[in-house]
């Protein structure tokens, strides 16, 4: 069971981005701890540095915390408008889109979008998504760039739609695929195949 980490919901004003807290622990430094360090000639000196620097410590990350919010927001905030005719539209809508895209828009390293994004979940109108559904090469289409995410789909709705006694070949999808403007080699076939877990001609033939 998945949990996404952020909605973003549709209004009449547009698109509303909220992070998901259920469940998360309400994190406080307790006021008991700052008393504690403002009481003079109660501690000696290395006990309160010992108080001084766990207070440091907590203080530290509860700013990582409010930092790493911060950081999901604005690239939740940069995929939004990048991949629009996404959420406008759907999953067959989607745009070539890589980290450093994103890094370059947001002036991070793309070291740190690639961690921020890791194993974070998007929920919105279309479903649950990995935040790296979103990020993908671009392949060459007929009206021009195309991503290979949306090409995965395509390439799901053909077998989906196909006869199970007769299931197409590789290289009939890539024929079907050229037909609608989309380039794709055979073994780039065969490898989103793999990636989408869906098995070979002979594998999906249905004996009736």
């Amino acid at each position: 069971y998945i949990v996404p980490d952020v909605f973003v919901t549709k209004t009449t004003d547009g698109y509303q981005i909220v992070l998901n807290d259920d469940g998360m622990p309400r994190l406080r430094i307790s006021s008991l701890y700052r008393k504690l360090i403002r009481q003079k000639d109660v501690f000696q000196k290395e006990e309160k540095q010992f108080l001084m620097e766990k207070l440091r410590y907590a203080i530290g990350l509860l700013k990582s915390l409010e930092q790493r919010d911060r950081t999901i927001y604005r690239v939740t905030e940069s995929i939004l408008a990048l991949q629009k005719e996404f959420f406008d539209r759907g999953v067959e809508h989607i745009n070539p889109l890589t980290l450093k895209d994103v890094a370059s828009i947001l002036g991070m390293h793309e070291s740190t979008i690639s961690r921020v994004t890791s194993n974070k979940y998007l929920s919105c109108p279309h479903g649950v998504f990995s935040f790296r559904y979103f990020f993908s090469n671009a392949l060459n289409s007929g009206s021009g760039k195309i991503s290979s995410t949306s090409v995965k789909n395509t390439i799901r709705k053909i077998v989906v739609e196909e006869n199970s006694e007769k299931p197409l070949s590789d290289q009939r999808i890539v024929e079907i695929l050229k037909s609608q403007g989309i380039t794709v080699a055979r073994r780039t076939i065969a490898k989103y195949r793999d990636e989408l877990k869906i098995l070979s001609q002979t594998q999906r033939r249905r004996i009736s």
